[in-house]
């Protein structure tokens, strides 16, 4: 009698939710077997339909050139994002009483005090934001519908649920208890984050993937993850698509908001599944 084989187990703890951009794997074999055509389920959880960008470039590294250099790259990427087709895109996933639309950036901020150092948990990001949240002179007050982006300098390792940037995950989103949206992009200083583009197209390709799954589903996805699958993406404001491969092992069907996304970036459209049947194109 034939038996199932054994599934490896996850590198993030049970019971963590996580939403990553996974590394570029080029020498992962392609998929061949044809996949079915996805089916959304909304289980009512939050959307962003106007979703309100706060970016938060952390650390004095951004300060020194080259990096001061993307601040105003991108904050004015974010200005472009959130008023293009790529929100008008996800707005077919409204549903009754929440319509997407436009979002709209509300303000950035270059933090220096505290430095994040070499390494920096995912505790310490939120404990960041509670704080700078709290003291009301550097953030703004959250809202249902917004969404900080942390922006880490080259040189700093973010860790996550056991998994570390560079490592296993190039960005991610999350939110606290408290339902403080927040997104983690650690600077693609790899190769498996900038999977052939430069820093900028690197970094943007991975935030428009991490808006995305932000407007969709803020909430509660738990998964195990494995670098298995392709995908195709391409960087909003670039013309050179990047590969990257990912397969879910499985999924904690408790989450809340779409089951199932679709993220469109570029003229890529990304479809990140979370069935057992692992991510379908």
């Amino acid at each position: 009698m034939a038996t199932k084989p054994r599934r490896q187990k996850s590198q993030f703890g049970p019971g963590h939710p996580i939403r990553i951009v996974p590394m570029h794997r080029p020498e992962a074999a392609a998929p061949t077997v044809a996949q079915a055509a996805p089916q959304l389920t909304y289980r009512n959880g939050p959307l962003l339909t106007t979703a309100q960008v706060f970016t938060i470039f952390w650390g004095s590294a951004w300060q020194q050139t080259p990096q001061s250099d993307f601040v105003q790259r991108i904050n004015q990427f974010f200005d472009f994002i959130l008023t293009s087709a790529l929100l008008d895109q996800l707005g077919e996933y409204s549903v009754p009483g929440k319509q997407i639309g436009h979002g709209t950036r509300i303000g950035t901020t270059t933090l220096t005090t505290p430095e994040p150092g070499k390494s920096v948990q995912d505790s310490a990001i939120r404990k960041m934001l509670q704080q700078e949240i709290s003291t009301g002179t550097t953030l703004p007050a959250p809202t249902p519908n917004t969404l900080y982006f942390v922006m880490l300098p080259p040189g700093v390792q973010v860790i996550q649920g056991g998994g570390a940037s560079c490592q296993v995950f190039c960005g991610y989103h999350d939110a606290t208890s408290s339902n403080v949206f927040y997104a983690v992009m650690p600077y693609p200083g790899c190769s498996g984050c900038s999977g052939g583009l430069s820093v900028f197209d690197a970094l943007t390709s991975t935030t428009s993937h991490e808006l995305c799954q932000s407007v969709l589903r803020p909430l509660k996805l738990r998964v195990k993850l494995k670098l298995t699958q392709h995908l195709t993406r391409e960087s909003a404001m670039s013309a050179q698509p990047e590969t990257i491969r990912v397969t879910r092992e499985d999924a904690d069907s408790n989450h809340q908001g779409y089951s199932e996304e679709i993220c469109h970036e570029g003229d890529t459209k990304i479809t990140d599944s979370v069935g057992e049947a692992g991510p379908r194109e």
